[in-house]
């Protein structure tokens, strides 16, 4: 799209656009806008999708409230959130990645430990988006953890991939079997902390100062080890990232580390996801995740 022959470029008084590499589901920019000297980062969809930029710019606003202090982890700042015409735009900051220090990993190790170190009330939050797919996060009149992943998480997907024609009947049988170890499996106890949501490598910039950013949040308040569990889907991380996690963690986050299970549990609901937004090219990950689990 030629961004800035768009009356959205007049109504952000945009004097610069490159297009950047950004994902499969927006168009991605670096500009100059207003009286602003700095670079910021403009994404674009269609105005009938201007939902999902209002679900982003939430979860990066409540991710910086508990980001406030922390020295190591932060989210880009939000300046706008436009729609004109066809398109919807939402501005924030620009991240200019630098070489990792040889602290870097280890500084975003720690910032996670520190934000996952709140205490955030209720499990789940404000309705938001997983990429593409909606993602409830109404809490549960149970307030009970388990409770809230069975019907806010898995159920949803499930009940997704059948409407696709993507669910396999051999899962249905084992489904009430592994729903019945979720519950055994998952703490019942855990502490709500903020939650990234979507925390795999593509999401998390090294900035200026070894200091790191998470974008493109799925935010909600739930069991810490959903982001660590994700962090271990698709790999990228270095080893130092999850040692200063672990020290920095209280214990009880340090033991549950190290549970298989929980880590298989916590990651099929973003292997389902991946079924239902890119195809059967998922199938042999969820059939080996739900064998596992039953």
């Amino acid at each position: 799209m030629n961004l800035l022959s768009t009356r959205l470029a007049q109504r952000l008084r945009l004097t610069e656009a490159r297009v950047i590499k950004g994902g499969d589901i927006a168009h991605c920019f670096r500009v100059h806008a207003g009286p602003s000297r700095s670079y910021q980062f403009l994404k674009v969809v269609p105005q009938s999708e201007i939902e999902r930029l209002d679900a982003e710019a939430n979860g990066l606003l409540e991710l910086s409230k508990y980001l406030a202090d922390n020295r190591f982890v932060q989210v880009p700042q939000v300046h706008d959130l436009v729609a004109c015409d066809d398109w919807a735009g939402l501005l924030t900051d620009w991240v200019e990645q630098e070489n990792p220090a040889d602290s870097s990993d280890d500084n975003l190790g720690r910032g996670l430990a520190e934000l996952h170190c709140n205490s955030a009330g209720r499990y789940g939050g404000v309705d938001n988006y997983l990429g593409n797919t909606p993602q409830c996060n109404e809490p549960v009149a149970s307030d009970s953890w388990p409770d809230f992943f069975i019907a806010r998480r898995l159920n949803p997907q499930r009940s997704l991939a059948i409407r696709k024609g993507l669910w396999d009947a051999g899962w249905e049988t084992r489904w009430s079997t592994l729903v019945n170890r979720v519950c055994e499996i998952l703490p019942g106890d855990t502490r709500p902390s903020p939650l990234h949501g979507d925390l795999w490598n593509g999401n998390v910039l090294r900035g200026p100062g070894s200091r790191w950013s998470l974008i493109d949040p799925a935010f909600y308040c739930g069991d810490p080890l959903t982001d660590v569990a994700m962090m271990r889907l698709f790999g990228g991380f270095g080893h130092r990232v999850y040692e200063a996690y672990h020290a920095a963690s209280p214990a009880g986050i340090r033991d549950m580390m190290k549970d298989e299970a929980l880590v298989t549990v916590y990651n099929l609901y973003h292997l389902l996801n991946h079924l239902n937004l890119f195809g059967a090219g998922y199938r042999n990950d969820v059939e080996r995740s739900i064998r596992r689990l039953t």
